[in-house]
């Protein structure tokens, strides 16, 4: 073992993949070595501190987590400030001219990179609302099983009933102060479109964050699945939702009831 290796430090052979993505163990957690490190979720916050750093991003990261070893060098030594990083954005979804592709550009930076979406939404959000809500979003939430590509938001469905105070908890975020919740009955005028209203909750949640500062860790969209009465979607082999029609009257009553007490004892 080298000077440098962690106590703890498992063998490649152990591991599929690369020999740079072994784990290593440190008081209980667990770390991605090398390139293994860009898939965790916590590499996105990591890199956030990047910006004090003169050389590579593993030094601005040396004080504050044993990862950082693992990550000298795999990355250009120069560090981009955030305002260059907006402008090679906006150029990026400029330079698409469907409105789809530019939703989705920026559903895909949300997802790598929350500080620099909400920098470039809130810099240039006359031009990016649209994209982010209404309009596109509606054509988003029809085209949802297409461009579905990680879940952004909880669902609860009727198979979930008696347990969703359990669900709620499974959000990984726990201060929350704003939830939207859909049904997905009827977005944008567009009619039923069932659990790919999704859409709808993300985007308002975008919004509250650029324009009235809500953090985001503090959001919760939601989307209640009950069905949907789209044919289209029913005979749709790539819908994500519940295949089955709508529940309504007592049924979707109880559901909604057990939902609404259990977001109260959540939030309490």
């Amino acid at each position: 073992m080298n000077s440098d290796e962690p106590q703890g430090s498992r063998s490649p052979g152990q591991f599929a993949g690369k020999a740079e993505e072994r784990v290593t163990k440190f008081g209980g957690c667990f770390w991605f070595r090398g390139y293994g490190a860009f898939g965790v979720l916590v590499w996105r916050k990591l890199c956030s501190l990047a910006a004090a750093a003169n050389g590579c991003v593993a030094d601005a990261l040396v004080c504050c987590s044993p990862v950082a070893h693992y990550l000298r060098c795999l990355l250009p030594p120069t560090v981009i400030p955030q305002e260059t990083q907006v402008k090679k954005m906006i150029q990026h979804v400029r330079q698409y001219q469907v409105p789809l592709q530019k939703y989705m550009a920026m559903m895909d930076l949300q997802e790598r990179n929350e500080r620099l979406f909400y920098k470039l939404l809130i810099e240039h959000i006359e031009e990016l609302l649209p994209v982010v809500y209404a309009p596109t979003v509606g054509e988003a939430c029809q085209k949802y099983e297409s461009i579905f590509m990680r879940p952004q938001d909880l669902y609860i469905s009727l198979k979930e009933k008696g347990r969703i105070l359990e669900v709620l908890r499974n959000w990984p975020e726990k201060n929350i102060q704003v939830i939207v919740v859909t049904d997905g009955e009827r977005i944008l005028g567009l009619g039923d479109l069932g659990c790919q209203g999704m859409g709808i909750p993300v985007g308002k949640l975008s919004l509250y964050t650029a324009l009235g500062g809500v953090r985001p860790s503090a959001c919760l969209p939601i989307t209640i699945d009950v069905g949907t009465n789209n044919k289209n979607l029913l005979n749709d082999e790539l819908y994500i939702g519940l295949k089955q029609r709508r529940a309504t009257g007592q049924e979707y009553a109880e559901l909604m009831h057990e939902f609404m007490s259990a977001v109260k004892s959540y939030l309490a």
